[in-house]
């Protein structure tokens, strides 16, 4: 269905995570909902926003957290 939709499926990431991306004129931003009950890996680096840590490739997404990643564009 992603693929007639035109839609590249999500590398590694559950369902139940959801992934929106936006892109602004200097910056690129990932927010992720993790929905389920284990922690699940985000491929991206940047900036966290709601917390100012950085995050690295292989950053992990706790279990009912919200993340905004601000990252280069």
């Amino acid at each position: 269905m992603l693929a007639e939709a035109g839609l590249v499926p999500r590398d590694g990431v559950p369902d139940d995570v959801e992934l929106v991306h936006r892109a602004g004129d200097s910056a690129s931003y990932i927010i992720a909902i993790n929905h389920i009950d284990r922690d699940v890996k985000l491929a991206a680096t940047g900036k966290e926003l709601i917390t100012g840590a950085p995050c690295h490739e292989d950053s992990t997404g706790t279990t009912g957290d919200d993340r905004v990643l601000r990252t280069a564009s």
